[in-house]
C-alpha cells in the first residue's frame, strides 16, 4: 500500500524548528510520499485539501512540531477519510486546542514539562474524541519543541513502519 505523509513546522517555521525538515526527510526514507513537507503551521486547510484527494486504499500520516503539533488534530478533523497515524512533538499550551477526531487510528504525542525556554510551550496534551483511537502520550524533560531528539524521532519512525507493515 502507498503511504502519504504531511508534516508541519511550528510558529516561525525553519527558523525555530529546523529539525522538522530532517524528520520529514527521514519519513520520506521509509518510502512515504511527503508531498513537499514540512508545511508551515498555518497551512492546515491546504494539507487537508490534498489529503481529501488521496484514495481511501492508501495510507496517511500527519505530524507536527510545536504549533504544527497543535494543528495536527485540526488537519485530521478537516479530513473526510481515515488517518493511519498522527504524531506530535511537544504541542504548545498557547496554540489550537481541539480533540483528535475519531478518523485517526493511531496517535502519539510527546509533551514536555521543561521550563526552558518558558513554561507551557511544549506542555499541551491532546484529547481524543473516541476510544477507538490507539493513543500514546508521554512526558519528556526536553526544551521545547523536542523535534531534534533522535530517540523521539526514532519512536515515531518505528511506529510508522509498524503501521505500514
Amino acid at each position: 500500500m502507498k503511504f502519504h505523509g504531511f508534516g508541519m513546522y511550528g510558529m516561525g517555521g525553519p527558523a525555530t524548528n529546523p529539525a522538522e525538515a530532517g524528520f520529514s526527510r527521514r519519513v520520506a526514507g521509509l518510502g512515504v510520499d511527503i508531498h513537499g513537507s514540512p508545511y508551515r503551521d498555518y497551512q492546515a486547510g491546504e494539507i487537508a485539501a490534498i489529503i481529501n484527494k488521496i484514495p481511501e486504499t492508501e495510507g496517511v500520516f500527519v505530524w507536527g512540531t510545536s504549533l504544527g503539533a497543535n494543528n495536527t488534530p485540526l488537519v485530521c478533523s478537516y479530513v473526510h477519510r481515515r488517518i493511519d497515524g498522527a504524531f506530535g512533538f511537544q504541542a504548545s499550551l498557547y496554540g489550537y486546542h481541539g480533540r483528535m477526531p475519531k478518523n485517526v487510528k493511531f496517535a502519539h504525542l510527546i509533551s514536555s514539562h521543561s521550563p526552558i525556554p518558558m513554561p507551557g510551550l511544549g506542555a499541551y496534551v491532546w484529547e481524543c474524541a473516541t476510544l477507538d483511537t490507539h493513543y500514546i502520550h508521554e512526558w519528556r524533560d526536553l526544551p521545547h519543541p523536542g523535534d531534534y531528539d533522535k530517540d523521539d524521532q526514532n519512536k515515531f519512525l518505528e511506529e510508522m513502519k509498524d503501521i505500514m507493515s
